[in-house]
């Protein structure tokens, strides 16, 4: 997905907050980005 999406993806996943140390969307869980 990353690959395809390009680095914009990317970026947004990682202004995702951690909800545990090294987990920013548990299984299960969805999140929204741009």
């Amino acid at each position: 997905i990353h690959k395809a999406a390009g680095p914009d993806l990317v970026r947004a996943c990682q202004d995702v907050p951690e909800v545990r140390p090294g987990v920013r969307c548990p299984i299960g869980e969805a999140r929204i980005t741009p």
